[in-house]
């Protein structure tokens, strides 16, 4: 098996396991304690179980990198780019269409919402970045 395969499928199956960690914590978090506002349930929601469900559809990136991508640093910038936009998609969509819902739009969960998908966003591009350093590495 070729070396440059091996890397895609580990960073594939971290990326994997690191998302399904990020979704149970989330729910585990969520379900901690009963008494606290139900914005708390909403805050552990987005900063745990969304992005980890982005990290996890991010995993496939990692798989078809040579398809998808030719120079290391469109992947990067690239596959940074596709995390922040599913990112602040989702968690709009989730936040404003089915965790409250359209009746009681909640507009101020918008700018936290960004700001933690741009923090898995940066996470992304370094996870990426040693990604090609080990895809590198190991190909030569």
């Amino acid at each position: 098996m070729d070396t440059k395969k091996i890397t895609r499928i580990v960073f594939t199956v971290l990326t994997i396991l690191l998302g399904i960690l990020l979704i149970v914590l989330g729910f585990k978090e969520a379900a901690v304690d009963t008494s606290v506002p139900q914005d708390e349930n909403a805050f552990d929601h987005m900063i745990l179980t969304i992005p980890g469900i982005v990290i996890l559809l991010d995993s496939a990136v990692y798989f078809f990198r040579d398809r998808l991508f030719r120079s290391p640093a469109k992947f990067i910038f690239g596959n940074a780019g596709m995390v922040f936009l599913t990112g602040v998609i989702l968690e709009i969509v989730y936040f404003q269409f089915i965790y409250y819902g359209l009746s009681r739009p909640q507009y101020k969960l918008t700018i936290p919402a960004v700001l933690i998908i741009l923090v898995y966003t940066a996470a992304t591009m370094i996870i990426s970045a040693i990604f090609e350093i080990t895809r590198r590495a190991t190909s030569a």
